[in-house]
C-alpha cells in the first residue's frame, strides 16, 4: 500500500511547482517543497517496505529475479535523483528562499520518469508474475 504515496506526492509536487514557477507564486512553490519533502519520506518508507518484501518471498524464476533486480536498481536511482533534487533546492534556500527553479523542475521530471519506470516494473512483478501475492488455492476448498 505504501508505494502509492510517493507516486501521488511527487507528481503533485511537480505540478504545484510548475504552477508556482509559471505564475511566480511563492506559496505554491512552498507547498510544492512540502509535498516533495513528504514524497521523499514516503519514498524511503516504500523502499523499506520493498526491501522487507523482497526478503519475504522465494523467487525461483530467473526472469522474475532479473525483473526484481531491475526494479531494485531503478528504485535506488529514483531515491538518489529525488534526494539530489531536494538537496539542491535546500542548498539554494539561502540564496532565493525555498522556491523552485527551472533546473530543479527538470530534475523533478527526470525523477518522475524514473519513478514511472520503477512503478511499472513493480506492478509487473505483482500483477503479471504474482510476486508476494498469496494464492487462494486451498483457502476456497476449506
Amino acid at each position: 500500500m505504501v508505494v502509492h504515496f510517493p507516486i501521488a506526492l511527487m507528481f503533485t509536487a511537480a505540478l504545484i511547482d510548475l504552477i508556482g514557477l509559471a505564475g511566480k507564486l511563492r506559496q505554491a512553490m512552498m507547498t510544492g517543497f512540502l509535498l516533495e519533502t513528504l514524497g521523499l519520506v514516503s519514498l524511503a518508507a516504500a523502499a523499506g517496505a520493498g526491501w522487507i518484501s523482497e526478503h519475504a518471498v522465494v523467487i525461483k524464476s530467473p526472469a522474475v529475479l532479473a525483473l526484481l533486480a531491475a526494479h531494485r536498481r531503478d528504485a535506488i536511482l529514483t531515491c538518489l535523483v529525488f534526494g539530489g533534487v531536494w538537496l539542491y533546492r535546500v542548498a539554494r534556500h539561502r540564496e532565493i528562499g525555498i522556491g523552485a527553479s527551472w533546473l530543479h523542475f527538470a530534475g523533478m521530471l527526470a525523477g518522475l520518469a524514473l519513478l514511472s519506470v520503477t512503478a511499472s516494473l513493480g506492478g509487473s512483478l505483482v500483477y503479471e508474475h504474482g510476486v508476494g501475492v498469496a494464492t487462494l488455492v486451498g483457502t476456497l476448498a476449506a
